[in-house]
């Protein structure tokens, strides 16, 4: 008896054994789930929304094997070890040009005003229009495209909706709406965001943003979403009178007050913050190592400052003037000069400071990428940039951001893809 005891024993010891093991490879896989959930990371904010707003019409996305952009309405992949770039299209007699319609990375049908595709588990999203000319129907719709480029499906259907900004997060499409089509569809209203699960296709109103106290024809942006929030620029009136009398068109006596604010909505429950951490004229940039990166205007003065996520302890990091852009990643902020150093020469410099305001270089900028530089989306190790030539050729760039370590040199970029 004390054997067959000992044995059941071991079996019990073993199976307990088999089922620790299930429990931390299960653990292990959701653990990599909800980080393949997780949108945004600060050094490749997700949609780069800041630099969609400064000029950067579509952004840089990327999955464990490289980078993913659209140059000319072409799906270019470029490896992140070798940087070598291809269209994503494995058809052997295609040349990838406009003579090829049928081309696997063609997206023709990729609405521009739109701006954005992103990855998402494994596939790559962007919205499009579809136009019924029988029935002057017009559809927004969700496409999704395998990242080798060969299969393309609809993953989601609008009618009479136009969409300015989108995302997908945590199972869900974020959507919010431009203007209702349709008199059918007028209780749509514009600007607010709603939101469809991906498995149920069930649709849920957002944010409403009539409904915030204290801003009256309230009207948002969004910029970015980070770790569970996502970050809207709301501008509105403080007072409820002027604002009625300007949707009826009256005449206003004094000065209009209006509201500028930074909203950080909750994406489990749609909860609703304000960040201001001067109390003054506060602008969002961005992510920089958990911390929210910012810009804020005093008499004329801008300073980059960084805070909490939720806009407490706020610190300056450097003063600024009104003609700079400001990027950052988790180790550095980037202060683009736009405006030329001095009037003897046409330089343009990018200033690299860490968190403790520490100013690491300066990089001049060379005149024939200068003015493309505000269009700058971020990668892990590269920043891109695209800039057209006189021929017509769009030329797809990158910089590698160590090299804008280099105090005292002219900033160094390799082109990748040029589509001509």
């Amino acid at each position: 008896m004390k054997r067959k005891d000992h044995t059941v024993a071991v079996h019990k010891s073993f199976l307990m054994f088999l089922l620790l093991i299930v429990f931390f490879a299960f653990t292990a896989c959701n653990t990599k789930g909800n980080n393949s959930e997780r949108l945004s990371s600060s050094t490749m904010p997700d949609f780069q929304y800041m630099f969609k707003y400064d000029g950067a019409r579509i952004p840089t996305q990327k999955s464990d094997s490289g980078y993913y952009n659209i140059v000319n309405d072409h799906i270019i992949f470029t490896d992140a070890e070798t940087l070598d770039s291809t269209p994503l299209c494995n058809k052997t007699d295609c040349l990838h040009t406009g003579d090829f319609p049928d081309c696997n990375a063609k997206i023709s049908d990729m609405e521009s005003s739109f701006d954005n595709f992103q990855i998402y588990r494994d596939k790559m999203y962007y919205l499009a229009t579809k136009y019924n000319e029988n029935t002057d129907e017009v559809s927004t719709i969700l496409k999704s495209t395998s990242l080798d480029g060969t299969q393309s499906d609809t993953a989601m259907e609008f009618k009479d909706k136009f969409i300015c900004d989108w995302f997908i997060y945590d199972g869900y499409f974020y959507y919010q709406t431009s203007a209702s089509i349709s008199e059918e569809n007028s209780e749509t209203q514009a600007g607010n965001y709603y939101r469809v699960s991906l498995s149920d296709k069930r649709e849920e109103e957002f944010i409403d943003f009539s409904k915030l106290d204290g801003i009256y024809g309230a009207s948002g942006t969004l910029r970015n979403i980070y770790d569970g929030y996502m970050y809207v620029t709301i501008n509105g009136y403080e007072n409820k009178a002027d604002y009625e009398k300007i949707i009826k068109g009256e005449k206003i006596d004094g000065e209009i007050s209006t509201v500028r604010k930074i909203g950080r909505y909750s994406l489990s429950d749609g909860s609703y913050t304000t960040i201001d951490p001067y109390k003054n004229d506060y602008e969002f940039v961005g992510f920089s190592d958990e911390k929210l990166v910012g810009t804020d205007t005093v008499n004329d003065k801008k300073k980059v400052c960084i805070s909490e996520l939720d806009g407490t302890n706020p610190q300056t990091v450097t003063e600024i003037n009104n003609t700079y852009r400001v990027f950052c990643d988790d180790s550095y902020i980037y202060v683009y000069n736009q405006s030329a150093i001095d009037e003897s020469t046409d330089d343009k410099i990018i200033s690299v400071y860490d968190k403790n305001g520490e100013k690491k270089s300066d990089v001049t900028v060379p005149s024939e990428v200068s003015d493309v530089m505000y269009a700058i989306t971020f990668g892990d190790d590269y920043m891109w940039f695209q800039k057209s030539e006189n021929n017509g050729a769009q030329v797809l760039c990158c910089i590698k951001k160590s090299d804008l370590l280099n105090s005292g040199k002219e900033l160094t970029y390799k082109e990748v893809y040029r589509y001509e």
